[in-house]
């Protein structure tokens, strides 16, 4: 693996600030992009590579619910389909399909999120936000959890302007029913409750809002 991250940073032009393991990691501040390069499980003469934009202190804290971050897409435009791309053989070269991806998706990927604020604003996001050929990818379904860590994530910077903003969200869109089993109503507010319960022990933050039970309409 040493020798694929070796060929990548290289060959791709890139400048990571660190490389951990087969993780090339961008940025020292407040947010970090991540750049994961691993073997296909069931192909070992293939590999893949996946860039998450990721909160530097909270992270680790959540580490078991993803961490607080947006895992940045591309399109697939891999050589055996399917993001994944040929290992060179020793002391061979990236194939020329697998470094123009990189050299196409990779600078923009690990530089999509600029700061706390705009994370944040990201994981307030109604469907995906794009930017040049990238974008970060928000299923409808995790809104419920982004939202919950939007408001983690502006109570431990001290942002109110994000804080505002995910609360208002809550309170439009909290007696919206997300329900998947017919006739059991299970509201939205009722999902970033419980959200915020599982975050609440593991992070100092304080949720209580978020979690206390209200009156349906």
């Amino acid at each position: 693996m040493s020798r694929l991250v070796d060929a990548v940073v290289e060959q791709a032009g890139l400048r990571p600030d660190a490389v951990e393991g087969a993780d090339l990691v961008f940025g020292t501040g407040a947010v970090r992009h991540v750049l994961s390069l691993g073997l296909d499980k069931h192909d070992r003469f293939a590999f893949g590579w996946t860039v998450r934009a990721l909160d530097t202190e909270l992270s680790p804290v959540l580490a078991g619910f993803g961490g607080i971050g947006v895992e940045i897409w591309r399109p697939d435009r891999s050589p055996l389909g399917g993001y994944s791309y040929p290992v060179p053989a020793a002391r061979q070269p990236l194939d020329a399909a697998t470094l123009a991806d990189l050299v196409e998706y990779a600078p923009a990927a690990v530089g999509f999120v600029q700061d706390r604020a705009d994370l944040g604003g990201i994981l307030l996001a109604d469907g995906d936000v794009h930017r040049g050929p990238v974008w970060a990818a928000l299923p409808p379904n995790t809104a419920a959890a982004r939202l919950a860590k939007a408001v983690i994530l502006a109570r431990s910077a001290g942002d109110g302007p994000l804080e505002e903003q995910a609360l208002r969200m809550l309170a439009e869109q909290g007696d919206r029913d997300i329900t998947w089993v017919p006739g059991e109503p299970y509201l939205f507010r009722d999902a970033v409750g419980d959200w915020a319960r599982k975050y609440a022990k593991v992070v100092g933050v304080d949720l209580s809002d978020l979690t206390r039970k209200r009156r349906r309409r």
